[in-house]
């Protein structure tokens, strides 16, 4: 199949005449059958699957169906929903059949204009055994095989998850040779290759080292979003592979380069495979200058469902280590994340009590809040209230105040964070009020938590004053929040913070009286106070 092939083809399926259409899909289906690749004129059979006329319509479902099929059968080996969607090709509704070629198409790989090659299975299998084997040739020789496979436009799919491995290898040759591997695989898919004329594998591997620095911030130059290019030459997928290795360089110029490079192709491109060497990088004690970046990536990544429980020893391990403060403060939020996301945090258990003992009063803080949603997330609510109940002020503090943010009902730990109302430390009082505000709707304990907030309105202490008159207005907020007028039966639950506000209409704080000023204003607008309404807009507080 030729391009002169192509062209009449193409030419020929636009025809007005039904029989010239029906002998070019009987070619195309037999090519199909032959295993030719039918990309560069799959538009056109997807339009003719909305045609009218039936034969046509099954003639060119026919076409694509042995396509995909040989498609799936050369490399594929989960099939999943593509076999699926195969035979809704020629389905009797023209919706599910337009529906079917749009999910085969964004689901399967091919460049427009090439003839892929296939190795076939038997041969692939040996070679993936071979990227395993400890024999450091064998690897090598298996990887250039894949390599050499790679710039004939052989598909080496199969063995790309092994590839990404070897590219934390510790030898430096073989992690190049995978990154060049990876990068024309991925760079055969991309039909922006042809506008990168100055990038070159080979190139790069002959430039010192400010040259290679200077080379891979340009690719982050190159991905940088702006209002220019669009997002296809924004795509620099097949270098970053070999930007992931860099982070392994010896020279800190190109470790902060590569770092640098793939924060920029995050928010673009997929680095998931690349997270390994990232957390590689961050374990290295000599790597300061990734770490914040490193972390930063990974906390993103961790919020898009990365899955970090395999390397959960390390994240851990570190808050016990010597590392700086501000690179434990990382590994807290993450492990915090991770934690959230359901990790099982058993086996670590021992080892965050003890450093519940911690001097450093961040760590004490992370500790206590990451112990503190593991057991409301496991409901281990034994352990939850020995830290409620725990003789370290700070530890308290913080587990009352996670309990605000848990998914977990905690309705029945109203009791022991009721007695924290009469806690010896006014901030923990000040937590305990604000939770039970947030989270219970026991009229007792709320009425306890707004005699505690009201105290707190008239501290001496600004932040804490202030902090007491925002957490009245945000539940006044919430409670005065409907379209209909509040009864007259729930305002007693109310009242004590209106008459707090009432008060405190001229306070020496701007944004104090501002927030009172909406709160009562909505208060009597939902209450129909009228009078009183007009009376606050008269008065006024600025």
């Amino acid at each position: 199949m030729d391009e002169s092939d192509l062209n009449r083809w193409k030419i020929d399926l636009q025809s007005e005449k039904k029989e010239i259409k029906l002998s070019i899909l009987e070619d195309l289906k037999q090519n199909a059958k032959d295993g030719f690749n039918l990309f560069p004129i799959l538009d056109n059979l997807e339009k003719l699957l909305s045609n009218k006329d039936v034969e046509i319509w099954r003639c060119a479902a026919d076409a694509l169906v042995y396509y995909y099929r040989n498609y799936i059968s050369l490399y594929c080996r989960n099939y999943g929903n593509l076999s699926e969607k195969i035979i809704e090709l020629k389905d009797k509704d023209k919706k599910i059949r337009k529906s079917a070629a749009y999910f085969l198409r964004t689901h399967t790989r091919c460049s427009e204009g090439r003839n892929w090659r296939y190795i076939d299975s038997d041969n692939m299998d040996k070679l993936i055994k071979d990227l395993e084997r400890e024999d450091i040739n064998v690897r090598k020789k298996a990887v250039k095989r894949l390599k050499s496979l790679s710039e004939e436009f052989t598909e080496i799919t199969d063995a790309v998850p092994v590839l990404n491995t070897l590219l934390l290898d510790d030898n430096e040759e073989l992690r190049l040779l995978s990154a060049e591997t990876l990068g024309r695989h991925i760079g055969n898919y991309m039909s922006t290759l042809s506008v990168r004329p100055w990038f070159s594998f080979e190139k790069f591997k002959t430039l010192k080292v400010d040259e290679k620095a200077s080379y891979i911030e340009g690719l982050g130059n190159s991905a940088t979003y702006d209002m220019v290019s669009d997002r296809d030459e924004r795509d620099i997928s097949f270098a970053l592979p070999l930007v992931a290795i860099s982070l392994k360089d010896k020279n800190k110029k190109i470790r902060k380069a590569a770092i640098s490079t793939l924060s920029i192709a995050q928010s673009e491109h997929d680095i998931s495979s690349y997270l390994p060497l990232i957390i590689s990088a961050l374990k290295n004690p000599n790597y300061k200058e990734v770490h914040k970046q490193a972390s930063f990536i990974l906390k993103k990544q961790i919020a898009e469902g990365f899955d970090i429980s395999t390397h959960m020893d390390y994240f851990v391990n570190l808050l016990d280590s010597n590392v700086d403060l501000d690179l434990k403060k990382e590994m807290i939020f993450i492990i915090r994340k991770a934690v959230e996301k359901g990790s099982d945090m058993e086996k670590y258990i021992p080892l965050l009590n003890r450093l519940l003992t911690s001097d450093v009063e961040e760590v004490k803080f992370g500790i206590a809040d990451i112990l503190a949603l593991h057991y409301a997330s496991t409901k281990k609510w034994h352990h939850l209230i020995q830290l409620l109940e725990h003789s370290d002020k700070d530890v308290r503090q913080e587990t009352v105040g996670t309990l605000e943010q848990v998914k977990s009902e905690i309705t029945h730990l109203i009791p022991k964070i009721k007695n924290l109302l009469k806690d010896n430390e006014k901030e923990i009082r000040f937590v305990a009020a604000r939770t039970l505000l947030a989270r219970i709707n026991n009229i007792e304990a709320i009425t306890d938590a707004i005699s505690t907030i009201a105290k707190f309105t008239k501290d001496p202490e600004s932040k804490i004053m202030k902090n007491a008159f925002g957490v009245a207005s945000k539940w006044l907020d919430n409670s005065i929040k409907c379209k209909t007028p509040i009864p007259k039966s729930k305002w007693d639950r109310i009242a004590p913070f209106i008459e707090i506000f009432e008060k405190n209409l001229k306070h020496k704080n701007k944004d104090i009286r501002i927030n009172i000023f909406r709160n009562l204003t909505q208060f009597y607008k939902h209450t129909n106070q009228w009078d009183k309404l007009k009376s606050l807009m008269r008065k006024g507080t600025f």
